[in-house]
């Protein structure tokens, strides 16, 4: 092994990310800054300092894997995803953090007939997936809830489409 020429930390950290950023970078030294960069720059920077934004909203520390003891940090919320342990907890302070980033712009007007049904198909399946007992129907749940939002921010997929071209109108038979 030479030492002579190390490799940097960072190069094999962006290696890990993205093989061919890393060849820009490190090898070709052509990398360009872009708005995209920039602004996946600046989340990284706030992921990783959190506490510098300023905004407890912004961020939240959960520690999982309660279920094997250990030591919560200060201002965590501890969770088990195998027992539930805590998970009461971090869906009160998600609904506590939601509910201050939209208080202040009041609610969105749903004016659209669409909007609503697909927010109550959402909710509905939403319902579904805390009832469901198998995790496989828990997980058809939440793609369907999903899905049903896709509908209203513009995420839709080929499925989506053929599922409404096909429900409009009937071909030979």
């Amino acid at each position: 092994m030479d030492v002579s020429d190390p490799v940097p930390i960072s190069a094999l950290n962006q290696y890990a990310y993205c093989p061919r950023r890393c060849a820009l970078i490190h090898v070709e030294q052509t990398f360009e800054e872009n708005i995209y960069t920039m602004r996946g720059r600046d989340l990284h920077e706030r992921t990783d300092a959190p506490e510098e934004s300023g905004n407890d909203a912004d961020w939240m520390l959960v520690a999982n894997k309660r279920d094997l003891g250990g030591a919560v940090p200060v201002g965590a919320i501890g969770v088990s995803a195998l027992t539930g342990e805590g998970l009461d907890t971090l869906r009160g302070r998600l609904a506590q953090v939601a509910r201050s980033l939209t208080e202040s712009s009041g609610p969105p007007p749903l004016t659209q007939a669409r909007h609503r049904v697909a927010l109550q198909e959402a909710a509905a399946r939403l319902a579904g997936a805390t009832t469901a007992d198998l995790p496989e129907l828990r997980a058809e749940d939440l793609r369907l809830a999903l899905r049903a939002l896709g509908r209203i921010t513009g995420r839709v997929g080929v499925e989506d489409i053929l599922d409404t071209l096909f429900a409009r109108f009937c071909i030979g038979k």
